[in-house]
């Protein structure tokens, strides 16, 4: 996944301030939603992210799952991220 090209997005200690300069919009996170957009950004899964927040804040892995699938949607669904691109199997033929 990957930063929709009309946002920008500064991190703090606080968190992440998203700005959608295309829809004038700021929306934030707190350091935990950070976290989850740093690893998106890394290449990381939703899934491993969810995994390391589950061992560092000692919470349910499941819990921290669904909590960050919630997150990525969100983000998804507001044009801040945007979805992998569908891989082309007939390149490299």
């Amino acid at each position: 996944m990957r930063a929709s090209r009309h946002v920008r997005a500064t991190i703090s200690e606080d968190g992440v301030v998203f700005m959608d300069v295309r829809a004038g919009l700021i929306l934030s996170a707190n350091r935990t939603g950070a976290r989850v957009w740093q690893g998106l950004l890394a290449g990381d899964t939703p899934g491993s992210i969810a995994d390391a927040l589950s061992a560092a804040y000692d919470i349910e892995a499941d819990a921290a799952r669904a909590d960050v699938d919630r997150f990525v949607r969100a983000l998804l669904d507001r044009g801040i991220l945007e979805p992998p691109a569908p891989h082309d199997e007939t390149r490299g033929a």
